[in-house]
């Protein structure tokens, strides 16, 4: 059984004895989770301890660093305990450790197949799972580097090491979007939205309206995330070719914000329109204004390297980096005064700048899938590209057909007048 000490932002997984559990501590150090994300994967991995006890799967993180790994038996039996619930999985441990023999549990558990937990969290543990075990596995392979191996066992391992992401598959996942989608006439009225003077008209203070209607003038015309934008530093900006650095900023411990945002990025340059880049450059003289005035208020130590900062003096988070709830709360109040009904939040905006990408490219659909990947920071792996090009295709095939229809009627009326 795993347990967790908490202090603080320090997790320290620990035995029933109390000694430190070295391979699952090892895991999230390397990782270098944060608080949350190290709480719920040192979880998981108790589970999968409680399983290999159930299943009796002896010594597995040993096996899986020095010796020959595991077989595919005992990897399979892993693989469909991660279907279990963690109720069902601490039923049957309770009563193997009672005494119950092991083929009797086994046929209670092919028989009761009802309680599983959601797609989501078997596919997390089954992550959690490969990434574990192919750690240990590397682990052991630089450590056995230092001695003579035979052939055999590094053949073994080398087999076993593959055999984890073959049996071990993650179950694909289908998250449901937050309420219902903006519909095509709601994006489209927000795209003629943006290319008004919005932000003027929402907030009376000039500095909060030029910087809001920047924010959201990145996601728009450079179809950055939210938590991309939020993540910008100083240091991202390169004034010479005016375009933005964006970097992976994830779970950085100097990030002064309580939550941080949540960042799924690829790194990449993004070039800045000029009008937007010239709003990029008067906003950056605010924040250096703001600095100024932290300094002389004697508050130094909230002064940070973000864009995008609270620049109201009225309020404790004067200067402070900007949160998640902040763009959002920003983001309903302008929807509210424009009379748009969006869901879904600014991140229609990154939608809308994927959408009108594909509009203006030449090219066959491939390559403009490639260059859509390159420049909103997508995966390789993402479908995301390819789901726009074919959208936007579809779409703009039909819209060329009703105008063909609708000309086509139109000069059978005027024919038919002339007769």
């Amino acid at each position: 059984m795993l347990h967790l000490y908490i202090n603080k932002k320090t997790i320290i997984p620990t035995r029933e004895n109390g000694e430190v559990a070295d391979g699952p501590l090892g895991f999230i150090l390397k990782n270098n989770f944060t608080t949350n994300t190290s709480t719920t994967y040192l979880t998981v991995i108790g589970f999968i301890e409680d399983l290999c006890e159930l299943y009796e799967i002896s010594n597995f993180e040993y096996r899986l660093q020095y010796e020959e790994g595991l077989t595919l038996i005992e990897l399979n039996k892993i693989n469909s305990g991660l279907d279990l619930s963690t109720k069902k999985l601490r039923e049957c441990l309770e009563a193997k450790r009672s005494g119950v023999s092991y083929q009797f549990l086994k046929q209670q558990l092919e028989q009761n197949t009802k309680d599983r937990p959601s797609t989501s969290v078997i596919a997390r543990r089954k992550l959690v799972a490969q990434q574990y075990f192919e750690q240990l596995m590397q682990l052991g392979t630089k450590c056995l580097r230092h001695y003579v191996v035979h052939e055999t066992l590094t053949n073994a391992r080398i087999q076993a090491f593959k055999d984890i992401s073959d049996i071990i598959e993650i179950p694909k996942v289908f998250r449901k979007q937050k309420g219902s989608k903006a519909s095509l006439e709601d994006l489209t009225n927000l795209e003629n939205l943006m290319e008004t003077d919005y932000a003027t008209l929402v907030w009376k203070d000039k500095n909060i309206a030029l910087r809001m209607k920047t924010m959201f003038d990145l996601q728009f015309h450079c179809g950055l995330r939210r938590g991309e934008v939020l993540s910008l530093q100083l240091r991202d900006y390169d004034s010479r070719n005016e375009l933005l650095m964006i970097r992976d900023r994830r779970d950085q411990e100097d990030d002064p914000r309580r939550i941080a945002p949540a960042v799924k990025t690829y790194e990449r340059d993004v070039y800045v329109p000029k009008a937007l880049w010239k709003q990029l450059e008067e906003w950056r003289d605010i924040k250096e204004d703001v600095e100024d005035d932290l300094w002389k208020m004697k508050r130094g130590e909230q002064r940070n390297d973000y864009v995008f900062i609270n620049c109201d003096p009225r309020q404790k988070t004067f200067g402070q980096a900007l949160t998640v709830g902040s763009v959002d709360k920003a983001f309903t109040r302008l929807c509210e005064v424009h009379n748009l009904k969006i869901a879904g939040g600014s991140h229609n905006l990154r939608h809308l700048a994927a959408m009108r990408y594909v509009r203006k490219a030449r090219g066959n659909p491939e390559f403009i899938a490639d260059q859509l990947r390159m420049h909103f920071g997508w995966s390789p792996r993402s479908t995301m590209p390819h789901h726009y090009v074919t959208k936007e295709y579809t779409r703009m095939n039909s819209e060329r057909m009703e105008q063909e229809n609708a000309d086509f009627d139109q000069k059978n009326k005027s024919n038919e007048g002339e007769d």
